[in-house]
């Protein structure tokens, strides 16, 4: 018995050994890398697409604020109580309902029994999805405060999509629909911008290490808006010429936003 015991030793350190081996490769394997999210506009281009979307979404909340209030079903007592708040907090008087876009969907959640939606068959499933809506799109509204200009494209377009749903509730007219999609346009046009450079970068690289390849992949970079944003006046110029081949069209208080490239949603 001791016998067969002490033959097992050498076959159980060995195993012991085996399995410190692996846990070793195991422990000292390379790590993953997180795959990074897609940055395609540059901080000159988030500025504009920013502006413009707070600008339509405030339009919009206030065209709806203002025909629920001329319809007579918004409560004088809930306005009342949504500006006292305005000016306790030391904020400028506003003309209509032109307060931040967080203050407006306040007032809209005050009145979700009251108001009149749209886009669902019944009343509670309205009332829920409002609700739902709201809540994202206050979140939205928090994020838009932090002013960054490095957000990655997944986050822009969740945060129109989030105002698509918002017009779509609030029933907006075809013109704050229209400035909507043409934000949409814009965001497209930089990724499909960025797909194209990103695709000639990786044919450049698959293709060998020569000068003149070298000499290519710089000039792909000049031009594909690297994240190194407003280093110099020759890449502000190129952020400037950029932007303008998108460009702004002066559309009025309903619809003022970008001059459109593509309506169709991409998202």
């Amino acid at each position: 018995m001791h016998g067969d015991m002490s033959s097992m030793k050498p076959s159980n350190r060995k195993s012991h050994e085996t399995t410190g081996t692996t846990t070793n490769t195991s422990s000292t394997s390379r790590p993953r890398t997180p795959r990074s999210l897609a940055i395609s506009l540059t901080p000159r281009e988030q500025a504009l697409l920013y502006c413009e979307l707070e600008y339509t979404i405030s339009n919009a909340l206030n065209a709806y604020l203002t025909t629920e209030f001329t319809a007579g079903r918004l409560s004088p007592s809930k306005l009342k109580r949504i500006a006292d708040q305005w000016q306790s907090r030391g904020r400028p008087k506003v003309t209509g309902f032109r307060y931040d876009i967080e203050t407006q969907l306040d007032l809209v959640r005050l009145h979700v029994h009251d108001f009149k939606f749209y886009s669902s068959p019944t009343h509670s499933a309205i009332t829920s999805s409002v609700v739902g809506i709201l809540d994202m799109m206050t979140a939205d509204a928090r994020a838009l405060r932090i002013r960054t200009y490095c957000q990655p494209d997944t986050v822009i377009a969740k945060q129109v999509l989030d105002a698509q749903n918002l017009f779509n509730v609030l029933g907006c007219e075809d013109g704050l629909q229209m400035a909507l999609a043409e934000i949409t346009g814009f965001l497209r046009a930089g990724i499909e911008r960025e797909r194209h450079h990103s695709a000639a970068r990786d044919r450049l690289l698959s293709g060998g290490g020569g000068g003149v390849g070298r000499d290519s992949l710089r000039h792909a970079k000049s031009h594909s808006g690297e994240r190194g944003g407003m280093g110099s006046s020759s890449s502000a110029g190129r952020d400037l010429r950029r932007v303008s081949s998108f460009g702004f069209a002066g559309k009025g208080d309903a619809g003022g936003g970008f001059v459109k490239e593509e309506e169709d949603d991409v998202f």
